[in-house]
């Protein structure tokens, strides 16, 4: 077995070999992550060579929110939660408070307005709707039980009954209408200080809709704010690893390194990676136990 140091010493020369073509044929598949330590070495490894590849590629991405943020604000965006600031709050299948890099101040926020500690103090006030039982339904003063579709569905009737919009409503969603109009009142009467919160597994549409419906209900900028997407997260998984692959059959790619992922196993299966992988004269894998 190669140790680091055998590594280095061959790592040495093969990389200056791309020296004198600033990176050209090299290209770097990694695990797609946000880290600003990474961020820093990737920015070192392209200024070397400004003209290899990087592609970041996650099998399991849903890419929705990125998307939905992209149709809503003409950018792909980050969005962030202040519940401190929300007195009325709708999850469509999100588990906030267990689920993302936020989640452990979304439950430390969300508790800090739930705590009654004086007759007549007042508490904020959580809907959830989700397919299957979460952290966060069960925390819940109301939560009805729905399929992705028809969470969906119940997007689209919310935006009409807040005026957002006149969207058709699928027939035999099984959308209850006296509900959705209940849910619009309350959040509606704490206006600047409610918020509705889209889940992974909803599409982009929805999440371009939750958008909307928390600028009409004053949210944004208080309750909901945003900033910019790195490069890497913005872009789809599924168009880096297919630009990947068709640099490889163009054999436009010498030197393969990958980290932290194992494409041979789980890259789409319609690319045929393994056929374009095994046309690299040299391939490197670090990260990955399987890979």
């Amino acid at each position: 077995a190669a140790t680091w140091d055998d590594f280095k010493a061959w790592g040495a020369g093969h990389f200056e070999g791309f020296d004198a073509a600033r990176g050209r044929g090299l290209a770097f598949l990694v695990d797609k992550k946000t880290s600003p330590t990474r961020n820093a070495l990737k920015a070192r490894l392209m200024e070397r060579w400004p003209e290899a590849t990087w592609h970041a590629y996650s099998a399991s991405e849903r890419s929705g929110a990125a998307e939905g943020a992209r149709a809503a604000f003409g950018a792909p965006a980050r969005v962030h939660y202040n519940l401190r600031e929300a007195e009325r709050v709708l999850s469509l299948d999100a588990d906030f408070v267990v689920d993302g890099p936020e989640a452990l101040i979304h439950a430390r926020d969300l508790a800090s307005t739930r705590r009654v500690r004086h007759a007549g103090d007042e508490m904020s006030r959580l809907y959830v709707l989700e397919s299957c039982p979460s952290a966060t339904g069960s925390m819940a003063d109301h939560r009805l039980r729905m399929s992705p579709s028809q969470i969906s569905a119940f997007a689209l009737a919310l935006a009409n009954a807040l005026g957002v919009g006149r969207y058709s409503v699928p027939e035999g969603s099984g959308i209850d209408q006296e509900v959705v109009s209940q849910i619009a009142e309350d959040l509606l009467a704490h206006n600047g200080h409610s918020v509705v919160i889209p889940g992974p597994s909803q599409p982009a549409p929805v999440h371009a809709l939750c958008h909307a419906i928390n600028s009409a209900l004053s949210a944004m900028g208080t309750v909901v704010t945003t900033t910019p997407m790195s490069a890497d997260e913005a872009r789809g998984s599924v168009d880096s690893i297919r630009e990947l692959t068709e640099a490889m059959r163009a054999g436009s790619v010498d030197t393969l390194v990958c980290v932290d992922t194992n494409p041979l196993f789980d890259a789409p299966a319609d690319l045929n990676f393994a056929d374009a992988f095994a046309t690299i004269p040299t391939t490197i894998d670090h990260g990955c136990r399987d890979g």
